[in-house]
């Protein structure tokens, strides 16, 4: 478990540093300096998921790899091949929405002393919309859009800029966007990890590789004295007490179950070689799984746009003019 707060911290603050870099450059580039594209870390095209799922478009249907938001597509693909080995891990030690959830949900752990129960139904109701987003965007994107089309978006002015886009959507949010951004907040505050539960589209897509992940939790029911801990502390509300196995793609594999129950009764087991997976072995592979992306990324030529520093510094200073084409 430590290892997982360790991953959450360091993710959390590389991303927050990755941003403030980002910042810079942007504001000494406006400011007519010569752009310095090492203060762009190629890690915040993260928050670039739909220009990712355009590329991904392209590559399947041209085999061409993006050459403009090249690491926005290299994290896609690392995040469905990491999910379909290792569960939905990325959202519980990686993801920093997720770990700003948690922190705030753990703050309200502490000022709080109220739970909301959700009727199984309601529960599930509530899980639609963000299945209803992940199906129009794939809708839209993989199945209706050719690869010609998605190598014209790839090079558009706005797909270009769409980091600036992005950065300008938080610094400078609209009176829409702050009432929205706060009902999530008060939403996480009255039920724990509200974004993560009902509303991520990223999470639904990583469910559907998850679901051939040989990793599972099991309960060991002659050990298990039913106290009812291991489904307290689950973020995705799954019922681990009254199953012996656990298949839900729903699991983060976050390893609260495990830590907190009393008696032990609950572990992370391989199903294809049978064995237990220790918390702490579990998170070290995840690490381990994400750097190696990362680096054969890199090697490959797959991290760092060869033609973006370019296309980038031409429509900067169009970029509060430049509208979705």
């Amino acid at each position: 478990m430590i290892i997982r707060r360790i991953m959450q911290f360091y993710f959390l603050v590389l991303y927050l540093w990755a941003g403030y870099q980002f910042y810079s450059l942007v504001e000494l580039t406006l400011a007519g300096n010569t752009a310095d594209f090492s203060l762009r870390f190629p890690l915040i095209e993260t928050f670039l998921p739909l220009s990712a799922m355009v590329g991904l478009k392209q590559l399947i249907s041209t085999g061409v790899f993006d050459q403009v938001h090249s690491a926005g597509l290299s994290i896609l693909l690392i995040a469905i091949f990491s999910a379909l080995i290792l569960r939905r891990g990325i959202c519980s030690h990686i993801c920093p929405l997720g770990t700003l959830t948690e922190l705030l949900t753990y703050g309200r752990n502490h000022l709080v002393k109220f739970r909301v129960k959700i009727p199984r139904n309601v529960h599930y109701f509530f899980m639609v919309p963000k299945y209803m987003l992940l199906f129009f965007f794939i809708e839209v994107i993989l199945v209706q859009m050719s690869g010609a089309d998605a190598a014209a978006f790839i090079y558009s002015s706005y797909n270009i800029v769409a980091d600036v886009k992005m950065l300008t959507f938080f610094l400078n949010p609209s009176p829409l966007t702050v009432k929205v951004v706060s009902l999530l907040v008060v939403m996480t505050i009255i039920i724990p990890f509200f974004w993560c539960r009902y509303l991520c589209p990223y999470g639904a897509l990583l469910n559907f590789a998850a679901v051939f992940s040989p990793l599972q939790i099991r309960r060991q029911q002659a050990v298990c004295d039913s106290c009812g801990i291991c489904d307290k502390q689950c973020p995705t509300n799954i019922q681990i007490s009254r199953s012996a196995r656990i298949s839900s793609p729903e699991c983060t594999c976050c390893q609260r179950c495990i830590t907190a129950c009393p008696t032990q009764a609950i572990s992370l087991h391989n199903r294809i070689t049978a064995k237990i997976l220790k918390p702490a072995h579990y998170s070290l592979a995840l690490l381990l799984l994400f750097a190696i992306g990362i680096v054969s990324a890199q090697v490959s030529g797959h991290w760092n746009s060869p033609v973006l520093p370019l296309l980038w510094t031409k429509y900067l200073s169009q970029v509060s003019v430049i509208v979705h084409p």
